[in-house]
């Protein structure tokens, strides 16, 4: 909630290289609390030693495929674009190859076999990875286009975080009794309405509406995002948690990569072609489409039996 607005006054204050200290209070203090609390453990019985080689293949298929994405804004860069977009899915292709192969693989892809899983992290790509494409946009568009100075800009995620805050809180007291169909589904529409909203406004005097559309974000994104962490591992075993859990990590770190790279290109592309302030509008109408796209999933979704699975957990004495 503090961190977009401190950036700015840093950077009003310092100029842009005073960001870069913003986190060095925070990491000492983080230091000191690991110091202090974390204690050594025996380390864990391994089997096999890591797959070097997997890990490898799969860091280069992910940075081929993000910088292709990034050079895909370029107009005189597509065939390198493409030739990086190509040579990334042949590594993914051999990476997720070389996992179903291994008895020890660098990630355990049979774990993507269980649907509630991946409707998860379909849920984490489309609204939390929307989100912090289209929220890096619209830093860009209230400060080039409606004039806010780098402070006020990032003041606006304050409403984000207290309406995420009421999302998360709603989730915890609902979840076992709706199962997260409901809530993803409100969830979507509300981020997906937030987004809209940012069409209708012109002036950087319309502060109540900036607030407004920031807040049904934060209340739309994290219904989605907290249901879909509560649902992800249910049907889960607990010896499969580590690689479950590594799995979902890297695709929330992924959703985030992919949204900036998605919506910044889709900016790049229609500024090429119409004016910034048309511009700004179609790339968020784009990104409002794309956060109602969990809603057929949702649809598909047998919410009934992940609620009759929450039902032993919630009897038990």
């Amino acid at each position: 909630a503090l961190s977009p607005a401190a950036g700015g006054l840093l950077i009003t204050a310092l100029g842009w290289r005073g960001v870069f200290f913003a986190s060095l209070p925070l990491a000492l203090a983080t230091l000191a609390l690991a110091w202090r609390w974390l204690r050594r453990e025996a380390p864990a019985d391994r089997s096999a030693p890591p797959d070097a080689a997997g890990l490898a293949l799969g860091c280069g298929a992910l940075f081929l495929l993000l910088f292709g994405l990034t050079r895909l804004s370029d107009s005189h860069a597509t065939g390198l674009a493409a030739l990086l977009l190509l040579a990334g899915g042949t590594l993914l292709a051999l990476f997720a190859r070389r996992c179903r192969k291994r008895a020890a693989p660098a990630l355990n892809l049979n774990l993507l076999a269980d649907p509630l899983l991946r409707f998860s992290m379909a849920v984490y790509q489309a609204v939390p990875g929307v989100f912090i494409g289209i929220n890096l946009v619209a830093m860009l568009w209230l400060q080039n286009s409606l004039g806010l100075t780098p402070g006020a800009a990032g003041m606006l995620m304050m409403p984000w975080s207290l309406g995420s805050f009421l999302a998360i809180c709603l989730t915890g007291k609902t979840f076992n009794a709706l199962g997260p169909g409901p809530l993803i589904m409100a969830g979507c529409l509300l981020q997906a309405l937030g987004i809209a909203l940012l069409t209708q406004i012109e002036r950087g005097e319309q502060q109540l509406a900036l607030a407004g559309a920031f807040a049904l974000m934060g209340v739309g994104g994290s219904l989605c995002s907290s249901a879909a962490q509560s649902s992800a591992f249910l049907n889960t075993p607990n010896a499969a948690l580590p690689d479950a859990a590594a799995l979902w990590n890297i695709n929330r770190q992924l959703s985030f990569c992919f949204g900036v790279a998605l919506f910044t290109l889709l900016l790049d592309q229609f500024c090429a072609h119409v004016a910034p302030a048309q511009a700004y509008r179609w790339t968020f109408w784009c990104a409002a489409l794309a956060t109602l796209l969990p809603l057929p999933l949702c649809f598909r979704l047998d919410n009934r039996a992940v609620k009759l699975r929450l039902v032993p957990e919630q009897e038990t004495p």
